[in-house]
């Protein structure tokens, strides 16, 4: 039986770990899952930031697409709230040329805003 056993742990070889080799590989794989935790982390922070950019710009897309389908006398400035977002459009009349209005949509939230212009003129010209 004794000899089955020096046969698989042979005096002297180095046939298995040491505690210190087996603790360094542990941190070794610890460190790696902690990084790939932090990107992860980034990455849903990064696509919240993303899903937040493209709701605004939505809301002001939409904004100007409600202002064009309105008559040209009654297009106006004003604002208004859509969940986080404020919603702003400004209306600059006889701009860039006569006849003609620059509008912009500004939405802002948490302290950044998307902004989108367009040139509306009357339907009769």
């Amino acid at each position: 039986m004794i000899g089955k056993l020096n046969e698989y742990f042979p005096k002297g070889g180095k046939s298995c770990f040491t505690v210190v080799e087996i603790l360094v590989a542990i941190a070794l794989i610890l460190f790696a899952f902690l990084a790939i935790a932090q990107m992860q982390i980034m990455t849903i922070m990064t696509n919240s930031t993303a899903n937040k950019k493209t709701m605004a710009a939505t809301l002001a897309q939409d904004q100007l697409e409600k202002l064009r389908a309105l008559p040209y006398n009654q297009i106006t400035s004003s604002s208004d709230t859509v969940g986080i977002y404020t919603r702003t459009w400004t209306v600059e009349n006889n701009t860039p040329a006569q006849n003609m209005k620059r509008v912009t949509v500004t939405v802002s939230w948490q302290g950044k805003q998307v902004q989108l212009q367009s040139i509306i003129v009357p339907s009769n010209l």
